[in-house]
């Protein structure tokens, strides 16, 4: 999900016919339309008598920092979804039939671009930027209005992407939960306890289905007592953003917690099928209460930590989306089965999919 602009990137020598005719410029995939402009590659291109009134698209050059000479050819944005075709970007000018020389090419060249459409300190020449649906739709992703199918009662597409940005609204059931990355545009998720896979949890003997204000979902698991721990859950790749880098959270609060002091919880996060990331974490915040032979080193075992919205997290792995033809279904997963000992106190919100700015 980018947005890319293509340069023209060239040197003047001595530079004579171009002053008459813009040369006409664009980018699109082969065998549709793409963007079009005009551009006068004469940097010192003075109007001609029939020219005594610049047309509003036309450009000229710009100065870059290397010496160099540019034009804007046209912009793409790249759903990403589908990795099909070739994106072709054109200059033409046969019109005049006059003759043309005097210029030094260095190439094509095709830029990601990435508006910090969020940023309050906005200058004069973004302001435009700021409120045209195209740039805001640019950080967007594809298929949005298939996940939260409400948004389309929004007017603008800004509305859309600030009302979604870093604020979770329920999909799926009320079984999901689903945000955008705020710098990004990112897709991010929380899996429901309801979505997740947990050993034993309907048996009112170990777990027990509470209702707390601070929790996204209407009901959660509390935890009384197990001497098997197993979490799992599972969310097609496809859902995720393409070409993006994710870590999972097992998001949970401790209430009188024991017996997670002795062991370490396995986590894993990895396409189904596949090797993915391991690591290890203690569940039970205070480290006090671990006994000294079962001390980890720092870089062997993670601790929780607190988040901002009064909950603990501890990384479960991380993946990297490509994107392109990545099917299949991530898969994360927190076991703790070989202590035997009992265990319990922990409420448990989801596990949370982040996208990595």
């Amino acid at each position: 999900m980018t947005l890319y602009k293509a340069y023209l990137v060239f040197k003047v020598h001595d530079v004579y016919g171009f002053d008459y005719y813009p040369v006409n410029l664009s980018v699109g995939l082969v065998g549709t339309d793409g963007s079009m402009r005009t551009a006068y590659l004469d940097p010192e291109h003075v109007l001609t008598e029939q020219q005594s009134t610049p047309v509003e698209d036309e450009m000229f050059p710009k100065a870059r920092v290397d010496g160099w000479l540019e034009v804007e050819l046209g912009e793409f944005f790249n759903e990403g979804c589908v990795c099909d075709g070739e994106l072709e970007m054109t200059a033409i000018e046969i019109d005049g039939g006059n003759w043309k020389g005097g210029l030094i090419f260095q190439g094509i060249e095709i830029r990601a671009v990435t508006p910090n459409l969020c940023d309050s300190n906005l200058g004069l020449d973004s302001l435009s930027a700021a409120e045209s649906d195209t740039a805001w739709e640019s950080l967007l992703p594809c298929q949005y209005q298939d996940l939260v199918p409400t948004l389309a009662a929004f007017s603008s597409k800004k509305d859309i992407y600030l009302s979604l940005g870093g604020n979770p609204v329920l999909i799926e059931g009320r079984r999901k939960s689903f945000w955008l990355e705020k710098a990004s545009g990112k897709k991010c998720y929380m899996l429901s306890p309801k979505e997740l896979y947990i050993e034993w949890v309907n048996t009112p003997t170990y777990w027990s289905w509470v209702r707390i204000l601070e929790a996204r979902f209407e009901r959660v698991p509390k935890l009384i007592s197990v001497c098997w721990f197993e979490i799992r859950g599972k969310i097609s790749v496809c859902m995720l953003s393409p070409k993006t880098h994710y870590k999972a959270y097992l998001v949970y609060k401790a209430r009188n917690v024991y017996g997670f002091e002795f062991y370490p919880v396995k986590l894993s996060v990895g396409v189904v099928g596949t090797e993915g990331s391991k690591r290890a974490a203690y569940l039970e915040p205070e480290r006090d209460r671990i006994p000294i032979d079962l001390q980890p080193t720092p870089n062997d075992v993670q601790f929780p930590k607190a988040r901002v919205d009064g909950w603990l997290e501890v990384e479960m792995g991380e993946f990297f989306n490509e994107g392109c033809m990545n099917a299949g279904e991530l898969e994360m997963s927190a076991l703790e089965i070989e202590g035997g000992n009992w265990k319990g106190g922990l409420i448990f919100q989801g596990i949370e999919i982040r996208a990595i700015a």
